[in-house]
């Protein structure tokens, strides 16, 4: 049926095509796959296939065709696999995402792990569609702020150099920031240098001995300590900033470790990692990652909503899992 803007009414779960736009910004997209994960306002949210959400009116958005239920039916699943509901008749199950837990049963049907409705369902294959263990990209990116850490690296090293223009508590607090930065930037061993050289006397301060403590968590790989003396150590004002981004910094870190290292992970090791008090503050910190995961669950999922592409040359699902659990042979305790 049509909606007010003339096109087609989708349904979350349907596969579509974007076609139509003619604006110089948009145009590129025509052509572009994808499936519908949401509706809002008279937009219908789209997920392409290369993991990116875009917002559109039905107007711009044909059925794709080339998608045949029959050849779908036919494709396999294997435990682990990311999954995407659709074409169910309980609508509230149709967009939803989830994890094969094994093979298929005598039934034809594939048992799979839907957290947003807090349990597990058998399905036929052709209500599912694979999706790629992709996530949001955690990479660092050099941006503005990096080159202001650079910046204000420079002007504390320049700073330290005129020692003696210095009274001795903004020399202290000179030191803490430098390491701070460092760490920051994920040149902890730089940090420790400048703690060697940090006069005997004032490494008795505490604030001073409780950046120390994060460099040292740091560099042993120690990330609930580290969390642990981020909230218990009283910092001076003007450091907090600083502190802060240190936070931030070490938990996009651990996300990308998490995201690359693990097909699941249990909720309490995760809040662990990545320095989240509780259930729902781990929630909060999946939903804005695209992981699987809902209040009271076991277990957080960190691999969903980028779309499977046949042609791409990936490596098989076996070997990622092979190479998972190598990986998991040196995580971080």
């Amino acid at each position: 049926r049509p909606d007010d803007s003339g096109g087609m009414v989708f349904s979350t779960g349907d596969r579509v095509e974007v076609y139509g736009l003619t604006h110089e910004n948009v145009v590129h997209l025509n052509g572009t796959k994808g499936i519908v994960v949401g509706n809002s306002d008279g937009y219908h949210r789209v997920q392409t296939e290369d993991g990116d959400k875009v917002d559109l009116r039905a107007k711009h958005l044909r059925r794709d065709e080339s998608v045949i239920d029959s050849n779908i039916a036919l494709e396999h699943y294997a435990a682990g696999d990311v999954v995407i509901l659709h074409g169910l008749k309980q609508d509230a199950f149709n967009g939803k995402t989830g994890v094969v837990l094994k093979g298929m049963n005598q039934a034809g049907r594939y048992p799979v792990r839907v957290s947003a409705l807090g349990k597990s369902v058998k399905l036929k294959p052709s209500n599912l569609r694979r999706l790629n263990k992709v996530g949001m990209d955690f990479t660092p990116q050099k941006s503005g702020k990096q080159k202001a850490l650079d910046i204000l690296i420079q002007r504390c090293i320049m700073i330290e150099l005129e020692e003696s223009k210095t009274v001795p508590e903004k020399l202290m607090e000179n030191y803490g920031t430098l390491m701070l930065a460092y760490m920051t930037k994920g040149e902890t061993k730089s940090a420790q240098f400048v703690w060697k050289r940090i006069p005997k006397a004032w490494k008795k301060v505490s604030y001073l001995k409780g950046i120390w403590e994060l460099g040292r968590c740091l560099l042993l790989k120690d990330r609930k300590t580290f969390f642990l003396t981020l909230d218990k150590t009283k910092w001076p004002t003007t450091l907090v900033p600083f502190v802060d981004d240190l936070r931030s910094s070490t938990q996009l870190r651990m996300a990308q470790f998490i995201q690359k290292a693990y097909s699941s992970i249990s909720a309490r090791k995760c809040m662990d990692l990545l320095g989240l008090k509780d259930s729902k503050e781990l929630d909060k910190f999946a939903k804005s990652a695209f992981w699987t995961y809902n209040v009271g669950d076991e277990y957080v999922y960190p691999a969903v909503l980028a779309l499977s592409n046949k042609n791409s040359q990936g490596l098989p699902l076996s070997t990622l899992r092979e190479m998972s659990s190598c990986i998991a042979r040196f995580e971080i305790s």
